[in-house]
């Protein structure tokens, strides 16, 4: 079981997520099509059992496709760059579209493979199946 805090770590917009403030949560992914495919165990379906436990009046929904379709479907409702893969909500009423931060990453990377893998001991180092594919960072 996971609790908000690990789903919406912004405290603003977890507090208004429990204050029912809004009307809908919309839950994505990559590219995901349907939910039953997606593993009892993943990051996804943790948020999904949390969020509908204790759903404080919002309607929860999942994006069919994830953010690879609705971009490719809808890109004038899209920054230049997609989410970070993690389930950091965007909930802020007053965001626009195509509002991009001046400090946003290269498109076509996810935000969490930025940067290169961390030494957490000696030789031993913390990365992402991105960092273990690319034979230039593990040199």
């Amino acid at each position: 079981s996971m609790g908000l805090e690990h789903i919406i770590p912004n405290e603003e917009h977890r507090a208004r997520l429990i204050a029912g403030l809004y009307e809908a949560v919309v839950l994505l992914d990559d590219r995901t099509y349907e939910l039953d495919t997606i593993r009892k165990d993943s990051t996804m379906m943790l948020a999904v059992s949390a969020l509908c436990r204790d759903p404080r009046g919002s309607r929860i929904f999942f994006l069919k496709g994830g953010y690879e379709a609705f971009s490719s479907e809808y890109p004038e409702f899209c920054n230049k760059c997609s989410p970070p893969t993690g389930l950091s909500l965007p909930l802020s009423a007053n965001s626009v579209p195509g509002s991009a931060d001046s400090n946003c990453t290269p498109c076509g990377t996810p935000l969490y493979d930025q940067g290169g893998p961390v030494e957490i001991l000696p030789f031993l180092y913390l990365g992402s199946a991105y960092h273990a594919s690319r034979k230039d960072m593990l040199d």
